[in-house]
């Protein structure tokens, strides 16, 4: 089955453990991450289990109203318990259960858990990889959420052209900071692609998430993109900062 990676989803897929860790803090994790999951407007798609991390991420989510889409094998449904929560979908496979939750996440999150928890996150990737999506284009439309999205970051809106407006083939206006990466005028997407070529560049010499943040944001300030003084990486906001990393993670993804 070929995944279609849930572009169109707001449900985040987690993997983790079918039972509670006897270090605390990750049960802990477990409640953090499921209420912020919601609080922040996504919802959940995870293995269906009612027990352990599993279960707390599940709980934690609804009782925030935040949707929940549990998948669940018929054959495991004694051993990790079905969920009392959201949605759920029994299905006859682990490879069934799996790609299900490929097909409904927008992105993937692992926490603790054993062999089956390692299991599914390194399939995901391999699925990933065979996602026939440009990996340049992908981390240009990561740079172009940077610009549209990040207010702190102040879009910059005249680098390629003297006006801020674009006419498109409809004849309507094109905002940069309103408009969605695929109805980009091409020289602005020429910019963004330009810039994700270095973003490569930047990651296969350095390992260091931080460093390599630190040179595309260098990159990024230097090409006009922002009106407001440079401030050292590290004064950034930790919003800021994750907008630049993120892209970076983005990137490594697709070099392991």
């Amino acid at each position: 089955m070929s995944p279609s990676n849930g572009k169109n989803s707001n449900l985040v897929c987690v993997f983790c453990a079918s039972h509670d860790s006897p270090d605390s803090s990750y049960n802990d994790a477990a409640d953090i991450l499921g209420k912020e999951l919601a609080s922040a407007g996504y919802g959940l798609v995870y293995g269906g289990g009612s027990r352990g991390l599993m279960g707390r991420v599940a709980r934690a989510v609804d009782n925030n109203s935040g949707d929940v889409l549990g998948v669940m094998p018929r054959a495991l449904t004694r051993l990790e318990g079905t969920t009392q929560v959201g949605r759920h979908i029994l299905v006859d496979s682990m490879h069934e259960r799996k790609s299900i939750m490929n097909d409904n996440a927008m992105a993937f999150i692992a926490l603790p858990g054993g062999y089956g928890t390692f299991e599914e996150l390194l399939e995901i990737v391999t699925w990933c990889h065979e996602d026939t999506e440009d990996p340049t284009e992908l981390i240009a439309k990561a740079i172009h959420e940077v610009w549209r999205k990040n207010c702190g970051l102040e879009t910059c809106i005249k680098t390629v052209t003297e006006d801020k407006d674009w006419v498109l083939k409809n004849g309507s206006k094109c905002d940069i900071q309103a408009t969605a990466y695929e109805d980009l005028p091409s020289d602005w997407k020429c910019k963004s692609i330009s810039l994700a070529k270095i973003v490569i560049e930047i990651v296969s010499k350095t390992h260091n998430t931080v460093s390599a943040s630190e040179q595309l944001y260098d990159v990024w300030y230097s090409s006009g993109c922002s009106k407001v003084k440079k401030i050292a990486f590290e004064e950034l906001s930790h919003e800021q900062q994750e907008s630049f990393i993120s892209i970076i993670r983005l990137a490594m993804s697709f070099m392991l």
